[in-house]
């Protein structure tokens, strides 16, 4: 949003009609109370109301006749801000490309794909197009086809799709049909029962792989939502005030978008012993989320800049909105209202039995809750998912090999993770690093090291993830030392404000050496005792009541780099690396590393040089008031090479 300036302006015009609106027909904030129920309180005659009012303002001749999303309004928003995404504002009246056969306009928003990247990112995707057999749906249609037929005929009576049973009466409005195979994915609702969705493969019959993607699309975390609630809480809050989430699913999100009648061909199939195609875009086919996401980004921009950042923020994922909103209890309600009543005129539909506003929210799969007392947010993740997790990369990594497609949704779960476990992230990129050289089957060998360390980090989180990130403190270190390293032993200095107030010195023994692969006294491994010592102050202190960043100082270069990227080319120092990388996301903790010149580190590098037998160092001066510790713990978790009760004096 900074960097399209123009919806400041026309948002806050949009903002100005809407709550003059809502002041002139106080009933209609009645709306917010259809958040959560089967039955939305609200009037057409309203939504025609709040249309004509925006119509007004924005120049626009008519109101639309039809449901479905308000291009107009899109289009005239998109001019009066700014916005480069016009393309994406027409595709509701005019169609919507796929890249089969009409190529997708690029936005200006989500990065664009090299000739090179496109290449890669169709391999990554779709590895067995070349694959038959979409003349038949697959066994999971057969076994829910009672719910499957059902379903169907929602979709056609719906308009979503045309059906018949003579398939040359279809071919004749928009040509050759492709048909695909059908699936049924039936999920277990929460207070019972099952809820049934239909899958079209369009990998396996060839369609996905013609597309061509330009773009990248670039989804929120986990982390971004977490930002957005502490970020209003550090913005200042007054007694009365708290921070509130507003959940509510954008409903059917794919088919809210026609697609262009030459494309409609591919996206064909059998069902209810009739032959179809769809009109909108649908669930299976490879560009489907990144338009439907287009557009849903303009919506999400257009709404954003109907309040400040230190009011609200929004976070969209694929279908899922989801707004931190702050204020008092009524400011909370009628900006939530502003918001609705915005949706509803532009035509969306929305899953009112889905929503919630309050201090909890249910959010891609965790739980978030603002904590206005504590001026915090708290996310979890339940221990049955991580669990699962952990299943799932122990079957991997138990067998020889694994087909790239189950490899590929194991990353996917993870790279969600990693989402909100920040230091999981090399070991998704690894993850992917060996399914772009994979086609078929990725072998275990080439996962070995990051299922490892997800494992130990999943087995550290047996009772489920639950963090806490308060505001303010977060920006607060809780940690700070100095650390330096000889071929004969280590030295560390904690401070506080900058001030000296504990050391540790350690010296190297057998168990170091084969815990870690170096070896005493040989300046070749310095920079595994560099990391190591860095590693056994960790240890030493870092325990869980500290809140906030974890500071080190230190005159390794390369080793501080590896700290801060959480990986390293070398494989002797990647284990270490991992290792602190490990304990810093099992203790919720983000890492600074500050590089000082050698002269700068003379206490931590005397303190190492205690053990050297050639030429002793001495405590320096300033430091031979504190306490001195010559032993540590060591307590491995990825790579328990060393007993948790062995130690090094």
């Amino acid at each position: 949003m900074q960097k399209l300036p123009g919806w400041k302006t026309v948002g806050m015009a949009v903002r100005h009609c809407l709550d003059q609106v809502l002041q002139e027909n106080s009933h209609m904030l009645q709306v917010v109370q259809s958040v959560g129920r089967d039955q939305p309180l609200y009037r057409d005659a309203d939504v025609r109301l709040v249309q004509s009012k925006l119509a007004s303002l924005l120049g626009l001749k008519d109101i639309p006749r039809q449901p479905g999303l308000w291009s107009e309004l899109l289009q005239a928003l998109v001019q009066a801000s700014g916005d480069p995404d016009l393309p994406a504002a027409k595709w509701p009246k005019e169609g919507t490309p796929l890249g089969i056969e009409e190529e997708i306009p690029p936005g200006g928003v989500f990065p664009r794909l090299s000739a090179e990247e496109q290449v890669g990112e169709a391999a990554r995707l779709e590895f067995c197009h070349e694959m038959s057999g979409a003349e038949y749906n697959y066994q999971s249609y057969e076994e829910h086809r009672e719910h499957a037929d059902k379903l169907f005929r929602k979709e056609v009576e719906a308009g979503f799709a045309q059906a018949d049973a003579d398939r040359a009466t279809l071919e004749s409005q928009v040509g050759p049909l492709v048909l695909a195979a059908i699936g049924v994915v039936a999920k277990r609702k929460p207070g019972g029962g099952y809820k049934y969705r239909l899958v079209h493969d369009l990998r396996r019959n060839g369609v996905n792989s013609k597309i061509q993607v330009q773009e990248r699309l670039i989804l929120p975390r986990l982390k971004d939502a977490i930002e957005d609630a502490v970020s209003l809480f550090e913005s200042g809050l007054l007694p009365e005030e708290e921070v509130l989430w507003l959940t509510l699913d954008f409903k059917d999100a794919f088919k809210q978008l026609p697609t262009k009648q030459s494309e409609q061909r591919y996206l064909a199939g059998q069902a209810d012993g009739r032959y179809f195609y769809y009109k909108t875009v649908l669930f299976g086919v490879r560009t489907g989320p990144l338009v439907w996401c287009r557009v849903a980004a303009l919506v999400s921009r257009a709404t954003q800049a109907l309040t400040s950042s230190v009011e609200s923020r929004l976070e969209l994922f694929i279908d899922d909105p989801l707004i931190a909103l702050k204020g008092t209890q009524s400011m909370v309600r009628w900006a939530a209202a502003r918001v609705l009543w915005f949706w509803l005129a532009l035509g969306l539909k929305l899953a009112w039995p889905k929503g919630s506003l309050g201090p909890e929210a249910h959010w891609i799969g965790a739980v978030l809750k603002a904590d206005r007392t504590q001026r915090a947010v708290e996310v979890s993740i339940p221990a049955s998912k991580i669990q699962d997790w952990r299943q799932a990369a122990v079957a991997i990594l138990k067998r020889p090999w694994t087909s790239r497609r189950a490899v590929q949704k194991f990353a996917g779960k993870m790279s969600w993770a990693a989402g909100v476990i920040l230091q999981a992230k090399p070991y998704v990129q690894m993850l992917y690093a060996a399914l772009n050289v994979s086609k078929q089957v990725v072998y275990a060998k080439q996962l070995k090291h990051a299922l490892t360390w997800l494992v130990a980090l999943f087995d550290g989180f047996n009772n489920g993830f639950h963090r806490t990130v308060r505001a303010h403190v977060r920006h607060q270190v809780c940690l700070e030392f100095l650390v330096d390293a000889s071929p004969w032993g280590g030295g560390a200095v904690r401070l506080v404000n900058g001030c000296p107030v504990e050391c540790f010195c350690l010296t190297w023994q057998k168990t170091d050496e084969g815990a870690i692969g170096a070896h005493i006294g040989q300046a070749a491994s310095q920079a595994q005792w560099e990391a190591y010592m860095a590693l056994r102050a960790l240890w030493k202190w870092l325990t869980p009541e500290l809140e906030g960043q974890v500071r080190i100082r230190g005159d390794a270069a390369g080793v501080l780099q590896s700290f801060v990227k959480r990986s390293s080319k070398s494989h002797t120092l990647s284990k270490i690396v991992r290792e602190v990388t490990l304990h810093l996301a099992l203790t919720h903790r983000s890492l600074e590393a500050i590089h000082l010149w050698s002269e700068d580190n003379a206490w931590a590098d005397a303190l190492s040089r205690l053990a050297d037998p050639r030429k002793p160092a001495t405590v320096p001066p300033e430091l031979r008031h504190l306490p001195l510790h010559r032993q540590g713990p060591v307590l491995w978790r990825y790579a328990p090479v060393v007993r948790a009760d062995q130690s090094s004096s």
